[in-house]
């Protein structure tokens, strides 16, 4: 089920700064991703981006994206192991809490709703 990303965008009015009388609306995206690697070329070939993770869209939206942690620092907070050490777990608490202050600052979500954060949102 996957959509594209400029769908994401279209979502995205052009008209509204106009509607408001300013020249650009600033946007925290959230985006929970396992492939953050092609979610991020799609960001830069949606349109010339300001910097890694900030673009303009339509001419009134500055987007800044956030990515959920990937790779090493994919975890479940309840995970537990034979190895699992109490530090571990607090890294993983505090990238969790992290993560989760990020999306609360966010104004869109761009994910799947089973992952970890999108069953919380729903």
């Amino acid at each position: 089920n996957y959509i594209p990303f400029a769908k994401y965008l279209e979502r995205y009015d052009p008209n509204e700064c106009v509607a408001k009388g300013v020249d650009t609306i600033e946007r925290n995206v959230y985006v929970a991703t396992d492939d953050p690697i092609v979610v991020m070329k799609e960001i830069a070939d949606a349109s010339v981006p300001e910097s890694e993770n900030i673009i303009h869209s339509n001419g009134c939206h500055r987007l800044t994206f956030y990515f959920n942690p990937t790779q090493d620092t994919v975890f479940h907070i309840d995970e537990s192991g034979d190895d699992d050490s109490c530090f571990a777990r607090y890294h993983r608490n505090i990238i969790a809490m992290a993560d989760l202050w990020i999306l609360t600052k966010s104004h869109t979500f761009i994910g799947e709703y089973n992952s970890n954060w999108g069953r919380l949102l729903r």
